[in-house]
């Protein structure tokens, strides 16, 4: 990934010691049950809707449903099944890599942003979503 981004080859693993070192990375086993039979579903609602992951890197298993569409940011096709309305179950396992807590994040041409631990930078993510906590 590094060298895709014209960056030293350890760009990332510097940032990663998970081993030894506090970290937010996580892997979720997710189920989107089937809706119940009664369940109407309005024009424009989601089971999850688009958004963006806080972390490095995504990974994304999913069983053969579909409708996980991993990009830069992740999206959900027009015709995915929880859009659908949930006509079957689905199950994703979702692997979430984030920095060591005390990892530097620097912006790749040091002139957008300030230099800032990954996990400020994380707390400052969930502040502006939900609030401090």
């Amino acid at each position: 990934m590094a060298l895709s981004l014209q960056q030293e080859r350890t760009l990332f693993t510097k940032l990663h010691n998970t081993l030894t070192k506090k970290t937010r990375t996580q892997v979720r086993i997710l189920n989107y049950p089937k809706m119940p039979e009664d369940f109407t579903k309005t024009e424009n609602q989601m089971r999850l809707g688009e958004h963006t992951d806080w972390g490095t890197v995504t990974f994304i298993a999913q069983d053969n449903m579909g409708g996980l569409q991993p990009h830069r940011v992740v999206k959900l096709p027009c015709e995915s099944e929880s859009i659908k309305g949930g006509e079957k179950s689905r199950f994703s396992m979702i692997y979430f890599g984030n920095p060591d807590w005390d990892a530097v994040i620097n912006s790749i041409d040091d002139s957008k942003y300030e230099p800032i631990k990954a996990n400020d930078h994380l707390d400052e993510l969930w502040n502006e979503s939900f609030g401090k906590y």
